[in-house]
């Protein structure tokens, strides 16, 4: 019997805590953070810019 592996993906987005941006790509300097959902990593995203951080 033929086993499926599904492998998790993993949305994240990048944060620069000092200059207050995020972003949604990998930025040299920027710290990493994993979600499980993309609908998770948008409500930490909406989350942050509603406390100063920018979006890039």
């Amino acid at each position: 019997m033929k086993e499926d592996k599904h492998t998790q993906e993993i949305y994240a987005i990048w944060i620069d805590h000092i200059n207050r941006i995020i972003s949604f790509r990998k930025e040299d300097g920027f710290e990493p953070q994993a979600f499980s959902s993309p609908d998770e990593r948008m409500q930490y995203a909406l989350e942050k810019s509603t406390n100063g951080y920018r979006v890039q």
